[in-house]
């Protein structure tokens, strides 16, 4: 047991390393980081739908009247060509997707935080309480995600840092208590 929630937190910490680096990126260039975000997100999605319509065109006859492949390739194709050639209009939304894996990343801490409770270890409290405070910063981001995309841009780096240099200081708290 304890080997495996010393590997969980190990791997959570690489993970959070990673979003510093990325909040800092995010805060230092948000119009450059949200578009790069926008095409790259864009660029998947148009990739996909061409996959798709390759996929329609190579299923057996029996099987076309089942496959709607090509209305979904074709879809995405679109999609996907739209969003790059207008990135603003998924920038809009952005903070929002952000603040919603926030919130869904502290839902999960909040029921690790009970999981290890069962197991008496002490430190399930501090989790819980990182879990409620990373829990509010995503939400303020859903609820007010202010006019001006560099200023939620930014909003985003600043709060994905701080939740994230709160799930640091929390794994290397738990791997010091393991």
């Amino acid at each position: 047991m304890e080997k495996y929630l010393k590997k969980y937190t190990i791997n959570s910490l690489l993970i959070s390393v990673l979003l510093i680096i990325f909040s800092i990126f995010l805060m230092v260039k948000p119009t450059e980081s949200i578009t790069f975000i926008v095409i790259m997100f864009s660029g998947v999605v148009a990739i996909d739908g061409i996959f798709h319509i390759i996929s329609y065109f190579s299923v057996p006859k029996e099987l076309k009247f089942f496959n709607f492949e090509l209305i979904e390739g074709i879809s995405q194709l679109i999609l996907g060509i739209l969003t790059m050639l207008k990135p603003e209009w998924v920038s809009a939304f952005f903070p929002m997707f952000i603040g919603m894996w926030i919130i869904f990343s502290s839902i999960v801490k909040f029921q690790f935080a009970l999981n290890i409770k069962q197991t008496g270890n002490v430190n399930w409290i501090i989790i819980l309480t990182f879990s409620i405070i990373i829990f509010l910063l995503g939400l303020l981001m859903v609820i007010n995600p202010i006019g001006s995309i560099i200023t939620i841009t930014t909003l985003c780096g600043i709060v994905l840092f701080i939740a994230e240099i709160l799930n640091v200081i929390q794994y290397i708290i738990f791997i010091l208590k393991i």
